[in-house]
């Protein structure tokens, strides 16, 4: 007799999936635990200066400035990728607060407000939590070009590459950031120029849904169908 396999239960539409603070499932050690750490106790007091009162309400620049940083750690550079990762990553909905500002305006953030003296002071957080990582043997950079630039080399080009072992010295970390700035810059100015992306899931209605299902589970049936006709011929 065959023995009843047994699944364990998943619960996708249970109240609550996560933990009311998913720092939970965060580990300790964890780098964007250092870049929540090291942006709390930044001086951010000229940024939020040069914001204007009136008007709508604006996603908090700390919340914005820890969010790029740890998604450049994460090899997480265009806007759409990193909005996809505030909706889709712990780590990412943590540092956030669960707030989910979308492409535009990331994009709109670090092209507008990330100038200038602002702008300088990114990158110095930037290199010096990069810094900070390196000594605890936690983050480097590795060496790989591309026309000139330290670029991952295969298709995605949103990646730059980050080691997981430190070999090398504060400087050539510091030399190897100018060329990170660099791609970073033609980064901005090719999302400028992109056209909208297609949006595959708003227009799937729960009838196109259930015709797929339904195509689909046709196919498997005839398929099983043709199995059992090909083993019964086997056996005459």
């Amino acid at each position: 007799m065959k023995r009843k396999a047994v699944f364990r239960n998943s619960q996708q539409n249970q109240m609550s999936m996560f933990p009311e603070d998913l720092g939970a499932w965060i580990p300790a050690d964890h780098p964007v635990r250092v870049v929540n750490q090291v942006i709390e106790q930044v001086n951010l007091k000229r940024l939020y200066d040069s914001y204007k009162g009136g008007g709508s309400s604006s996603y908090d620049p700390k919340m914005m400035i820890k969010v790029l940083i740890y998604a450049y750690l994460d090899n997480t550079y265009s806007s759409r990728k990193i909005e996809k990762a505030l909706k889709e990553s712990i780590p990412f909905i943590w540092l956030s607060g669960r707030s989910t500002p979308d492409h535009s305006t990331i994009s709109i953030f670090r092209s507008k407000r990330l100038q200038g003296f602002e702008g300088e002071m990114f990158k110095d957080i930037f290199t010096d939590i990069v810094l900070l990582l390196a000594e605890a043997g936690l983050v480097d950079l590795q060496d790989v070009y591309t026309d000139g630039t330290k670029l991952e080399a295969n298709a995605n080009r949103y990646t730059y590459v980050w080691a997981n072992r430190l070999s090398s010295s504060k400087e050539k970390i510091r030399e190897r950031l100018e060329g990170f700035w660099a791609y970073l810059e033609g980064l901005y100015k090719s999302e400028e120029q992109e056209i909208e992306p297609l949006n595959l899931g708003k227009k799937a209605s729960s009838e196109k849904i259930q015709e797929t299902v339904d195509r689909i589970n046709q196919l498997v049936s005839d398929k099983e169908i043709k199995a059992k006709i090909a083993k019964e011929e086997k056996k005459t």
